[in-house]
């Protein structure tokens, strides 16, 4: 199939926005509109966006991935995953009118844009169903709690780690410094103000500090997810912590539990996989699952 590749420049806000079109010359009547997360643009990491957006074109599938604004070579200030509605809608709006013979988006989003993803979704009738990738659900708790459970459990259990411990080429009062900060940070406890610091370089930064973490995140999230009846594919990588966190916030809630458990919402575990999908194997399968999920809508 032919597929022409080129750039469109949009409005948002009396802003102009980038984005790159890849439109298939006998598109199918759904198309897909990549929402980019976290600090980088429409091309992603290790070139990630640009080789999904081919496949897919490649298929049939009308693809735009764009840069919202104040990211890459958008104009603007960019103003948090929370707030980039309006940039979506633009997106979608411009997509469908350089492709005329698409009628409805699916939404992709990874980490921070599956977020945002979810509060967009049920507020536009042009959405015909979300795929969203590890989504980023942090708050101080959260991410201290999968800290205990999936990165210091895999430590104490790990031959490696005890031979160092006994060799001293781990600093024990140091580990069990950072070890009782993730657990008061987990179980919400105060930290003495005579708290032993790690050494420089070990120190646990508060997410607070760093203006993440909200603990009110996972409801707004979930309000969005209620708000949206149609087809969710959720693609969860094993290697990341991002994706643990989210699903043991889902688990541990039973409002999530129920939001995840409804007709149409689909959970794949991709367990050898990390954030990105940097290797092309897990790339190519996170592909292939999709265009075939996207084929069934």
């Amino acid at each position: 199939m032919s597929v022409a590749e080129r750039p469109i420049v949009f409005v948002c806000g009396g802003e102009r926005m980038l984005g790159i079109l890849h439109a298939p010359d006998r598109p199918t009547s759904i198309g897909v509109v990549i929402v980019v997360g976290g600090p980088q643009y429409r091309v992603g990491s290790h070139r990630q966006y640009v080789i999904l957006a081919r496949a897919l074109s490649e298929s049939g599938v009308a693809v735009l991935r764009f840069d919202c604004r104040g990211m890459g070579d958008s104009e603007g200030r960019f103003r948090g995953f929370e707030h980039i509605g309006d940039d979506i809608r633009a997106a979608i709006d411009a997509f469908l009118a350089e492709q005329p013979s698409v009628s409805r988006v699916v939404l992709w989003g990874l980490c921070d844009s599956a977020s945002a993803a979810m509060y967009y979704g049920g507020g536009d009738g042009r959405v015909a169903g979300m795929v969203l990738a590890n989504p980023w659900a942090r708050t101080e708790a959260g991410f201290a709690r999968a800290h205990l459970r999936h990165y210091y459990l895999d430590r104490l259990l790990s031959r490696d780690f005890w031979r160092g411990i006994v060799r001293g080429e781990y600093k024990a009062g140091a580990s069990l410094a950072s070890f009782g900060a993730m657990l008061r940070s987990a179980f919400g406890a105060a930290k003495p103000a005579d708290a032993p610091r790690p050494p420089a370089g070990e120190e646990m930064v508060s997410l607070a500090e760093l203006g993440l973490g909200d603990p009110g995140l996972p409801d707004r999230m979930r309000r969005g997810l209620e708000a949206f009846g149609g087809p969710i594919l959720f693609l969860l990588s094993g290697n990341d912590l991002t994706a643990r966190e989210f699903e043991d916030m889902w688990k541990d809630s039973r409002a999530w539990r129920s939001a995840m458990g409804r007709a149409g919402v689909t959970i794949h575990p991709m367990p050898e996989a990390d954030h990105t999908w940097s290797t092309r194997a897990h790339l190519d399968e996170a592909t292939g699952l999709i265009r075939d999920w996207i084929g069934r809508l």
